[in-house]
């Protein structure tokens, strides 16, 4: 498979489903070229202004001291 062009894939990770409030706590990236190669990758934690639960968590592994 080929693309027609390279792709910009994003991951959201956030503390919360309920809106407001919700805030994002990480941002991950993949950058896939035409010919579906892994060309660049980004990922950043985000400190929430307020504690993570342990039910976020459980979720996606990210935690307060990270």
């Amino acid at each position: 498979m080929r693309l027609p062009s390279d792709i910009i894939v994003i991951d959201l990770e956030t503390n919360g489903e309920n809106i407001p409030g919700v805030e994002i706590v990480d941002l991950g990236a993949v950058r896939i070229s035409r010919d579906m190669e892994i060309i660049g990758t980004f990922e950043s934690l985000i400190k929430p202004t307020r504690a993570l639960t342990k039910e976020n968590v459980a979720i996606h592994g990210i935690t307060n001291d990270m």
